[in-house]
């Protein structure tokens, strides 16, 4: 998979200097020390356990791109390619922040992969036509992202992810990556370019607190509070390692792409979780929808929305392949009963995609996940 971190000119230079990418806010997640505690207005709550969801995606070995925002007459900017070096971890005593002046506890250590001195411009990497023939191979995880305005680490699908890096390999056509794990890198903003620093700088922080929110997510549902943004982080946190894998990976030993909060639309719909899966010519699509009350009627129109969205720019992507679209629900359903599932109409006819009934899965107050029958 691979990530894009949002940087200014000065938190990049330190990124590089350090090397981690990290995203955040100036409020502090207490619940992660403290799980039971009363002492943050839901809302701080909800953006704060997005931020650690968002973190929660990246995996070691994942591909890091960094987007530094215009400055000096320079327009946004694309660099890379980075990988990371650890699993997140919470920075609580925001270790050089006095460099960042800015907030970032979110963090993961990243190492260089094939790191290229010039960077492509947002209106190359989003705007631009040359060589697009469809809609669907344009960039909109991050042209999304551009609409919003408020996600400082942002996955992007591996089609866009390989779009980018070409792109980023041909504005270097003179300059060849550097991939030595011992070269220390810093950016240049005067020249808008990443140069190679021989004084290494170690991150030296020790990481000890943790990400999960799996306490403080049983905490909200024991308590009859709402949950989903924490449901949405503790399945990006354990979709890997747990009865969650077989339940929502067709094939669990195999690599899959994993999203949360997938922008989908100009008017700012989100599928809660989605994962795709691409093997042996087949591609497997689930469109996930998360839910702290027994669903209504209503999420059939809502997921219909999804469904048509990833037909019209996902599977144009894939027509020599065979694609399995899922819609599933995971729910506290009322005495474990399933809604009457309803037939998706499918506007677009294909022959390589075959749309499947909604799965609906049963969560417990104690986190057993059921799938019902």
């Amino acid at each position: 998979m691979t990530h894009v971190f949002v940087v200014d000119y000065i938190t990049f230079d330190i990124h590089l200097k350090y090397m981690f990418a990290g995203t955040g806010t100036a409020n502090e997640p207490i619940f992660l020390t403290n799980h039971k505690t009363d002492d943050i207005h839901h809302a701080a709550e909800k953006n704060l356990v997005s931020l650690v969801a968002d973190i929660s995606r990246v995996r070691k070995g994942d591909k890091i791109l960094f987007y530094v925002q215009s400055h000096n007459g320079y327009t946004g900017t694309f660099f890379g390619v980075y990988k990371a070096a650890s699993n997140p971890f919470y920075c609580s005593n925001n270790y050089l922040y006095d460099k960042l002046n800015k907030a970032l506890q979110y963090r993961v250590l990243i190492q260089p992969f094939k790191v290229y001195k010039n960077g492509v411009s947002e209106y190359f990497a989003l705007d631009c036509l040359d060589n697009i023939s469809h809609p669907s191979q344009m960039c909109w995880s991050l042209i999304y992202r551009k609409l919003r305005g408020n996600r400082g680490c942002t996955m992007i699908t591996d089609y866009e992810s390989d779009r980018l890096i070409k792109l980023i390999k041909n504005a270097n056509k003179n300059h060849y990556p550097t991939t030595s794990n011992q070269t220390g890198f810093r950016y240049n903003y005067t020249s808008n370019q990443v140069i190679t620093n021989h004084k290494k700088s170690n991150y030296i922080y020790k990481r000890k607190i943790s990400l999960s929110i799996t306490n403080r997510l049983l905490f909200k549902m024991i308590h009859k509070k709402a949950y989903e943004s924490h449901l949405q982080a503790y399945i990006v946190q354990n979709i890997s390692n747990s009865a969650l894998n077989t339940l929502l990976i067709p094939n669990p030993k195999k690599y899959f792409w994993l999203g949360n909060e997938v922008g989908c639309g100009v008017g700012m719909q989100k599928i809660d979780i989605l994962v795709m899966q691409n093997t042996n010519k087949k591609l497997y699509i689930n469109i996930i929808e998360l839910k702290c009350k027994n669903p209504t009627i209503d999420i059939f129109e809502q997921l219909q929305k999804y469904i048509q969205w990833v037909i019209e720019y996902i599977c144009p992507l894939y027509i020599n392949s065979e694609i399995e679209i899922t819609p599933i629900i995971i729910a506290p359903f009322d005495n474990e009963s399933k809604l009457i599932n309803k037939e998706f109409n499918n506007s677009i006819k294909t022959n390589n995609i075959k749309l499947n009934s909604i799965r609906q899965i049963h969560i417990s107050n104690k986190l057993d996940f059921k799938e019902l029958s």
